[in-house]
């Protein structure tokens, strides 16, 4: 009983982390689809598709913003000076996309793209604390570090069985309103869901948490 109590208060007196670079790529990314929807078609008529476009652009601009705080990181961390090529890998897939022969295999290319993210993340993670490359999630305890992995895994999962409902159900704009503000809601199930099932009953007297 007292480890529900517990668990009821911690849910309902934590702070969950702003997802900052979401937010900014849903802000970003519905703005320009805002602005430019009444122009679609003549995008169409040159062969971009403006979906893909302003997706792209929530992208880049994530991306360009974070760049310079990223590299302050690595030069800190590493003592590496961080070149242009460190950071092509983005910029390359923003191309391909900005070509991309149709929105249908560009919204298939995102599942895509967020399984290879969760299977990753899957082998790194809940493999065990020896091969754990993520710090935020579990603190000490090994067993809320798997926890908190498994419930990541599933927000990716979710996230893939989101895009393909809206891009299989849904027109070209509930698909990028799905894409800004499905993984915000997300964001916030996921770390509400991590502390609930968060294994207090197993923590040890000199346990405290990070």
């Amino acid at each position: 009983m007292y480890s529900y109590i517990l668990g009821l208060y911690v849910l309902v007196t934590s702070r969950v982390p702003l997802p900052v670079n979401t937010m900014l790529f849903g802000v970003a990314t519905l703005s320009a689809y805002t602005l430019l929807a009444p122009h679609a078609d003549a995008f169409a008529d040159v062969g971009l598709i403006l979906p893909v476009l302003c997706a792209v652009f929530g992208y880049v601009t994530v991306v360009g913003l974070n760049v310079p705080a990223t590299v302050d990181r690595i030069a800190r961390e590493n003592g590496n000076v961080v070149g242009p090529r460190a950071f092509a890998a983005p910029f390359v897939l923003c191309a391909i996309a900005i070509f991309a022969p149709s929105l249908n295999w560009a919204q298939h290319a995102i599942s895509l793209l967020l399984g290879a993210t969760a299977l990753v993340f899957a082998c790194l993670t809940i493999a065990g604390s020896a091969n754990a490359k993520s710090h935020v999630f579990g603190g000490r305890w090994d067993e809320a570090k798997r926890n908190a992995a498994n419930w990541h895994v599933a927000r990716l999962v979710a996230l893939i069985l989101g895009n393909e409902l809206a891009a299989s159900n849904g027109s070209p704009t509930t698909w990028v309103i799905a894409m800004c503000l499905g993984p915000i809601a997300l964001h916030y199930l996921m770390y509400w869901t991590i502390i609930a099932t968060h294994p207090y009953e197993n923590m040890s007297g000199n346990d405290t948490g990070d």
